[in-house]
């Protein structure tokens, strides 16, 4: 599922090595040009289209992008899609 990117991005994932309990996390960080926000989008468009597992979870997670000269944004991660939401302020404080 995670793609490759020319500029390396794909590095940026880390998941847990093995399951536990009952959720799995994978977190990206990385500075991302502006040209490669599309690969991340689709990265995160492919985890959100999984199905759901059998008792009806589905993949969900938000992510805080900032852009250069742009006000921070979220990017959330629910019910298979991705929806691109204003920043909360209270996470003024990556956007450093």
């Amino acid at each position: 599922m995670i793609t490759a990117h020319p500029a390396g991005y794909e590095a940026g994932w880390a998941f847990a090595s093995r399951e536990f309990n009952w959720t799995c996390f994978a977190f990206y960080g990385g500075d991302i040009r502006t040209g490669g926000l599309e690969w991340f989008d689709h990265q995160l468009r492919a985890m959100a289209a999984l199905p759901a597992t059998d008792d009806g979870d589905r993949v969900s997670g938000v992510f805080v992008v900032s852009v250069e000269d742009q006000a921070p944004v979220q990017w959330l991660v629910r019910d298979g899609s991705v929806q691109i939401v204003p920043a909360d302020p209270r996470h003024g404080f990556l956007d450093t």
